[in-house]
């Protein structure tokens, strides 16, 4: 499930069958009904993250990666920090802010 959701996103359309599928296999797995435990149970049950918040992280990682230039080469330029743009001494240059 986590092939290619950082290209996704969380706005992507499939999103919500993503997220049916995951409680789904979950319920299969624990062997429960529907109204035995919530998402959230499931979730905490089988160790898991809601897909939705699978993404985020995946994001997340994947921005942190190309930071401290640990991803591919071809993904190096995507960011910039706020301090290469301009040679002023502004807040969002001093904490190494990005820009996009």
């Amino acid at each position: 499930m986590d092939y290619c959701c950082t290209v996704w996103g969380p706005n992507h359309g499939n999103i919500d069958r993503l997220c049916k599928l995951q409680k789904h296999a979950a319920r299969i797995i624990l062997n429960v009904k529907i109204s035995e435990l919530s998402s959230r149970q499931l979730y905490k049950a089988m160790n898991w993250l809601p897909f939705s918040d699978r993404v985020d992280l995946k994001q997340a990682t994947l921005v942190y990666k190309i930071i401290h230039n640990q991803s591919a080469d071809a993904l190096q330029n995507y960011f910039t920090t706020t301090q290469s743009m301009h040679q002023y001494q502004t807040r969002g240059a001093s904490k190494g802010n990005l820009c996009f």
